[in-house]
């Protein structure tokens, strides 16, 4: 989910060495909010804390740079924020695999190919919003699939038209 996504933008556009910070960006975001994430969940503050401090002195830099050398990408930031919210309200309540969740981390993950689209320059949105419907199925789809997986183990059925949905989609 987190490189899909991101590669589905960037050659929908015109890739360019603007992505290489981009990507190096968005798994430091990943990474950061990952032990942000998981220290709301355990409070093991100790644990999470030297990640965090990693990750951070490293993610300001780059995304500093980013806003230097593109500005314009400081326009997507506030369409993660809310969704961040969310994964951070299932941490504290230690409910990260709710549905609810998933979606809002599908979503957010699939954001990225607007803004690898941008940062490439692209400037045909319809097909960037193409592209982000295909994540969005795809990755909704594989949510649901590992969810019931996880709850109901193999059910032959389910699995089948799973597989044929996610397969029908990349057609």
């Amino acid at each position: 989910m987190l490189i899909v996504p991101f590669l589905f933008g960037m050659f929908a556009a015109r890739p360019g060495w603007l992505h290489a910070l981009l990507f190096f960006g968005w798994l430091l975001v990943y990474l950061f909010s990952f032990a942000f994430l998981q220290w709301i969940r355990t409070k093991k503050k100790p644990i999470y804390v030297r990640p965090m401090q990693i990750y951070g002195s490293l993610l300001v830099p780059a995304g500093i740079l980013l806003f230097i050398l593109k500005p314009s990408l400081g326009w997507f930031v506030p369409l993660f924020i809310p969704l961040f919210f969310v994964n951070c309200y299932y941490a504290k309540r230690n409910q990260e695999r709710a549905f609810i969740n998933d979606m809002a981390a599908v979503v957010q993950f699939s954001l990225m190919v607007f803004v690898a689209y941008h940062a490439g320059g692209g400037s045909d949105w319809r097909l960037a919003a193409e592209l982000f419907a295909i994540s969005i199925l795809y990755y909704v789809n594989a949510g649901i699939h590992l969810t019931h997986q996880r709850r109901n183990k193999i059910d032959p059925p389910v699995c089948l038209v799973s597989n044929r949905f996610r397969f029908l989609l990349c057609l």
